[in-house]
């Protein structure tokens, strides 16, 4: 019934409000280095707070180290880690760390002489979870989460971007929730930030199709295509024109 009652030895008692308010949050901070070949290298830091953090202790902390990253290498496609570290992974109420140097091969589509990628790489939402026209019940997300991810991208020396995704800013009605794509280029780098937050444990099925609306989007931003021309020799690229 979504209420607590805490009785005091004296017997007046208080009602509890069991819905968590707090934001739950994952946080993802990547610098990568692109190959010509479509290859990538780099670096990973992941924090979890409050329930993610407690989520990932009940699901890792007992695990055995080398069996949990042989899990964590098949989940992101055959990645190789090596130098992984983790803080706090039993201290209860601090946030979760864990970082680590990676190698993962075919993260790009090489064509000729352009390059094609997702600069959300092994991580990107590829499917939208909400897939029913409509629905008659709550939404029940647990307790309000964000996932966020900062990335910064190193492309091949002697390339140049002649596409990009568009930012987008999208919010969900009474501040429920939104989602926030932004990539800037500076010069042989490009710098990627994703949010998506849910501000509300339960939402009600009158906002299903906002939020359905909200993930789609989700989806389609974080597979979108970076696409890289190589420089010729005259300085320009093989494309007469430039999309931004």
């Amino acid at each position: 019934n979504w209420f607590g009652k805490v009785i005091k030895k004296d017997g007046t008692s208080t009602t509890l409000n069991l819905i968590p308010k707090k934001i739950s949050r994952e946080s993802v901070n990547l610098s990568v280095v692109l190959s010509e070949y479509g290859k990538i290298n780099g670096k990973e830091r992941k924090t979890y707070t409050d329930y993610d953090s407690y989520l990932f202790r009940n699901n890792y902390a007992t695990a055995d180290e080398d069996d949990y990253l042989e899990k964590l290498e098949n989940k992101n496609d055959g990645m190789e880690i090596s130098d992984y570290e983790i803080k706090n992974k039993k201290t209860v109420g601090k946030p979760v760390i864990e970082s680590y140097t990676f190698n993962l091969d075919n993260q790009a589509d090489v064509v000729g002489d352009k390059i094609y990628f997702s600069p959300m790489f092994h991580m990107a939402m590829t499917e939208n979870p909400f897939k029913l026209d409509d629905r008659n019940y709550p939404i029940d997300f647990t307790y309000p989460w964000q996932e966020k991810y900062i990335m910064n991208i190193k492309i091949p020396d002697g390339y140049e971007v002649t596409s990009k995704p568009e930012n987008m800013n999208m919010a969900l009605v009474n501040k429920m929730g939104g989602f926030k794509y932004q990539i800037i280029e500076k010069g042989n780098n490009l710098q990627v930030m994703v949010d998506l937050k849910i501000k509300e444990a339960v939402i009600s099925a009158n906002y299903y199709a906002d939020l359905k609306e909200l993930f789609k989007n989700a989806v389609e931003k974080q597979t979108e295509k970076v696409v890289l021309s190589k420089i010729s020799s005259d300085g320009t690229t093989s494309s007469s024109e430039k999309s931004r």
